[in-house]
């Protein structure tokens, strides 16, 4: 139910209420354990190397991704193609391809579902890889970071364009009546988009991505990136 109908409630109380409901759906719970535990994965232990290599290995798309990366300009200076996963994993590290296996598993779940969540995965890949290609130019110090906070910058629009459909279609219908849309998401749903999508970040145990999302957060520089 959209905020301006009924009783008033708190921010955080709407923002619950959605994130219960879609911690209900039917699928949700399934790539929710997915992302936490890849996100668990330790940078440097061994077993959690090993299982990273053997999600990779699993997943065709995950494969060809990784293969993708690390014989890009960026990773691969010497033009020499690698084409050995384990190699792959070696060069990129842990922290790269437990990025690129969150953002995969965020794509290949939403992108096939509507055109218009199709539209918003296109930019959320467009806004990580440029987060992470201005991270490199400033030298900030972990760019696969500022890549993951590109990834799931608009998370919050994604989740209710898929999950609330309705909601979502009347809050882009009266955005797009008026000069200055910036209010009505607020006002029809109670939050923000970035607050919906902060509190389903936190949940997956990408806290930092969560901070970027937020003014009062403590990511300053990757919410700038």
């Amino acid at each position: 139910m959209a905020a301006d109908q009924g009783m008033p409630v708190s921010p955080d109380a709407a923002v619950d209420a959605r994130v219960q409901t879609i911690l209900e759906g039917q699928e949700f719970p399934a790539l929710s354990r997915q992302i936490r535990q890849v996100m668990s994965l330790s940078e440097e232990d061994d077993a959690s190397f090993r299982a990273v290599a053997d999600t990779v290995l699993n997943d065709y798309a995950l494969t060809l991704k990784v293969l993708r990366t690390v014989n890009s300009v960026h990773y691969n200076r010497s033009g020499t193609p690698i084409l050995s996963v384990t190699r792959a994993l070696l060069l990129l590290g842990t922290r790269t391809v437990r990025s690129l296996a969150a953002s995969l598993l965020l794509l290949e779940h939403y992108e096939r579902q509507s055109p218009a969540l199709r539209q918003l995965m296109l930019l959320s890949m467009v806004s990580a890889c440029q987060a992470r290609e201005l991270a490199v130019e400033i030298r900030y110090a972990d760019p696969e970071e500022a890549y993951l906070c590109g990834m799931f910058r608009n998370l919050g629009e994604v989740l209710l364009a898929s999950h609330f459909p309705e909601d979502y279609a009347r809050v882009q219908a009266e955005m797009a009546e008026r000069a200055e849309p910036g209010d009505v998401v607020v006002r029809r749903l109670g939050f923000r988009f970035e607050d919906l999508g902060a509190a389903v970040a936190r949940y997956w145990g990408m806290r930092i991505v969560g901070e970027a999302m937020l003014t009062a957060g403590a990511g300053s520089t990757l919410r700038a990136l």
